[in-house]
């Protein structure tokens, strides 16, 4: 059950063994937060002049911003093909009533290939955009990024929406938010405002990721125990929030997150707590990561005044 109350089937069929009948000769290809800092360098290089002997500028009119899309309802959004349908009728065991047979609208969940086969779409979509309308787009799965270079014209956002629009899984509008300078991706927090004048793109964890990874911790170093769940999903979100902003700091607590996400012992050991407590302490005084991406322009000294000085 999701924060909003939507029910979502997720089995990525491990602790069933169903990934072992699966032969894949194919890997899943998503951005990171990193893919707004290389296209921005890429556009500094391409577009910085250098006149009179000065330290190369970018344009006037360069200003780069991010917007993001949602396709709708993800796995939901590939429906099965009508001669492809009595391909996909799944058993379900109801207590009390016995098993029913029902037709399957989407990718069948719990196997390995049909995170790749839903992954295709979204690929797929984003090449178009990339190709045929000039749109500096990206997707991690159904989350979709838009890349803005020119101050007054969204040409990114309008081509990666129109591509997906004619593919049959128009971007959800409540979902969408138009580019801007500090726009939230992936569970990060990105501002891009400082380009033209600093050559710099910043990146940091969300408020809310971190205030969700200390409410986690706090309540196992509370309770000294550490369940096979919890140990999964804190490894994800801690290897997602130092990967943003501080390196391989986050497996310090790695061996303890990984013997508790597959071992039966929930019960904390001295030396996994106190490596839970430095993790604590390094998650609590994580700092924003500056990315370079136009090192020739100098360092520019900000000076702030009360709003009375004249």
């Amino acid at each position: 059950v999701q924060a909003d109350n939507k029910k979502r089937m997720i089995d990525n069929g491990r602790r069933t063994l169903h990934n072992a009948h699966t032969s894949m000769t194919e890997t899943i290809f998503t951005v990171s937060i990193d893919f707004a800092a290389s296209v921005a360098a890429s556009l500094c290089r391409r577009l910085s002049s250098d006149e009179h002997g000065q330290a190369p500028s970018l344009p006037d009119w360069v200003r780069i911003r991010l917007g993001t899309d949602d396709l709708p309802d993800a796995y939901r959004g590939l429906p099965v093909h009508p001669d492809h349908q009595r391909f996909s009728v799944v058993a379900i065991f109801i207590p009390e009533l016995g098993w029913r047979f029902t037709k399957l609208w989407g990718l069948a969940f719990g196997l390995e290939s049909a995170v790749v086969a839903f992954n295709r779409f979204p690929q797929l979509g984003i090449a178009i955009a990339r190709r045929c309308a000039l749109s500096l787009g990206a997707a991690y799965f159904d989350d979709e990024l838009s890349m803005e270079a020119i101050a007054d014209a969204d040409v990114s956002q309008v081509g990666l929406r129109l591509v997906f629009q004619l593919m049959g899984a128009n971007p959800q509008p409540e979902k969408g938010f138009k580019p801007t300078a500090n726009r939230h991706y992936l569970g990060t927090s990105i501002h891009t405002g400082d380009t033209p004048s600093c050559g710099i793109i910043r990146v940091q964890p969300k408020a809310a990721t971190t205030a969700k990874v200390l409410a986690k911790l706090d309540d196992i170093l509370s309770t000294n125990r550490l369940s096979r769940d919890d140990a999964g999903k804190l490894r994800g979100d801690i290897t997602w929030l130092f990967t943003m902003c501080s390196g391989h700091l986050g497996k310090l607590a790695g061996p303890t997150l990984s013997a508790h996400q597959f071992g039966d012992e929930p019960e904390l050991q001295p030396l996994e707590r106190r490596q839970l407590e430095v993790l604590r302490r390094a998650v609590a005084f994580a700092r924003p990561r500056d990315i370079p991406v136009h090192p020739c322009l100098d360092v520019v000294t900000r000076v702030y005044s009360d709003a009375s000085f004249e």
